[in-house]
């Protein structure tokens, strides 16, 4: 087998023209001949077989499908971002509870801080305790510290129960 025969026979293979040089070749080469005339009785053969139709649903199966799949991934999208936005109410609502605290956190020492935290919370709890007839009916937190980290708390099932509400909601799970 020669050079001539190699590219000879991969473009027949390929279905590509043959260059005048290669038709050439064809003609005088037996080997080549021959693989020429089993591509033609393959093409004979397959243009004889009838084509499979296509089930009559295609078209609907395969819309049904990508409907499907678009369906899914708008629901993780919607997911994704109840997630986020939980997340983001749920870091406001600490960055509102600790924001006196920020500048002085560096400056005390953690025993001092725990202790200044137990007492503020302490405070908190007769604040909410003394105002829960007056702050009751709204959702707006009491000014002291731990009051408002107390109405975080107290909130914070609401937020989840809100949560899932909106995600059986817009069937995300």
């Amino acid at each position: 087998m020669t050079e001539t025969c190699e590219h000879v026979l991969e473009a027949l293979g390929a279905a590509l023209e043959l260059s005048e040089a290669e038709g050439e070749h064809l003609a005088k080469c037996s080997d080549c001949k021959a693989f020429a005339a089993s591509l033609e009785r393959l093409d004979a053969i397959f243009a004889a077989e009838p084509l499979p139709e296509p089930p009559l649903d295609l078209v609907e199966s395969v819309m049904t499908r990508v409907a499907e799949r678009q369906e899914a991934e708008l629901r993780w999208a919607r997911g994704r971002l109840a997630l986020l936005l939980t997340a983001a109410v749920l870091l406001a609502a600490c960055a509102l509870g600790f924001g006196e605290l920020g500048a002085g956190i560096s400056l005390a020492s953690e025993w001092e801080l725990s202790l200044g935290l137990s007492e503020r919370f302490l405070e908190g709890l007769e604040v909410v305790r003394g105002q829960a007839s007056a702050w009751s009916g709204t959702l707006t937190p009491p000014e002291d510290l731990a009051g408002a980290w107390l109405f975080l708390v107290a909130l914070s099932p609401l937020l989840l129960v809100l949560n899932w509400f909106f995600v059986r909601r817009w069937e995300i799970a």
